[in-house]
């Protein structure tokens, strides 16, 4: 592995972590803002928004090459990991 692939890795690796933390921040946001407040139009529009931000900044990595994006896709999901062990700790 040449230090540029590693570098690479952990790059994006980082960035698909912060993407992740910060979609499933705003999954729990919006999850909280439904069970108060029903669904309404601007809590859908948020919750779409978010999801397209989140495919938005995936397809410009995938432009980058596979390895970027399978790194930023672990990422992500260890950010899925990290959000769950976050919500079943007991407040």
């Amino acid at each position: 592995m040449t230090p540029m692939t590693l570098l690479t890795l952990l790059l994006f690796g980082g960035l698909g972590l912060g993407l992740g933390l910060a979609h499933f921040h705003g999954l729990r946001r919006d999850t909280r803002r439904y069970l108060a407040r029903g669904v309404r139009a601007e809590i859908v529009a948020g919750h779409a928004a978010r999801l397209l931000a989140t495919a938005a900044v995936f397809l410009l990595v995938a432009r980058s090459g596979v390895v970027p994006l399978l790194a930023a896709l672990l990422g992500f999901i260890a950010a899925r990991f990290v959000a769950v062990a976050a919500a079943r700790r007991p407040s």
